[in-house]
């Protein structure tokens, strides 16, 4: 889960009226300060369960994803480490945050570099009442993703769908989406629970 998560992070920076260009979405990500947002993850991996939880993204490099459903998991960064929590196996990993995102969509959020050095943008056109633009990484080979593709309305991001190289496809639904909400900083700031054990990864 920790590095699909990685993928999906930074993608979350780009929400942009219907009709975004690349010109745009640069503007919209310069100003892009905090986001709150609910989620539900689907894939297409064998197995997999419908996800549902609460996000919140404070930039540069500061963000919280709550998983709720079917499962308890918290991944939190300061902007310096990353602590993944996994409730039932009552276990925390930390690790530095560039480390542990690599060249994945998450560089969005922990570096100021434009779009257009990282990504080309296509315009996919409008589907099932969304208008969407597709991401591929400029560097395929460093990449864990082969494309992303936002699904956007009027009001900002609505889904989002991720191939990996493996084939296999994410689908995120976002709901209650806020851009630059007030968020108490204590969201980023994660406390290692009484009895939990701690797996520390250096590289």
């Amino acid at each position: 889960m920790s590095r699909l998560f990685a993928v999906l992070l930074g993608v979350l920076s780009l929400v942009a009226p219907v009709g975004a260009d690349e010109a745009a979405l640069e503007t919209f990500f310069a100003d892009l300060h905090t986001l709150r947002a609910d989620f539900e993850q689907w894939s297409s991996t064998p197995g997999a369960q419908t996800a549902r939880g609460r996000l919140y993204i404070s930039r540069p490099g500061k963000f919280r994803w709550d998983y709720l459903e079917p499962y308890h998991q918290q991944i939190v960064s300061d902007g310096r480490r990353l602590w993944i929590y996994d409730e039932d196996l009552e276990q925390v990993t930390l690790r530095p945050l560039g480390a542990s995102l690599g060249n994945t969509p998450a560089l969005l959020l922990s570096e100021a570099r434009p779009l257009a050095q990282s990504f080309s943008i296509r315009d996919r056109g409008r589907e099932q009442g969304l208008h969407w633009l597709e991401l591929r990484p400029l560097d395929a080979e460093q990449a864990s993703f082969k494309w992303i593709r936002l699904g956007l309305a009027d009001n900002g991001l609505r889904q989002m769908i991720l191939r990996d190289k493996l084939d296999q496809t994410t689908r995120l639904r976002f709901g209650r989406l806020e851009k630059n909400p007030p968020l108490d900083s204590g969201l980023f700031d994660f406390r290692v629970p009484e009895g939990v054990d701690v797996f520390e990864v250096t590289e």
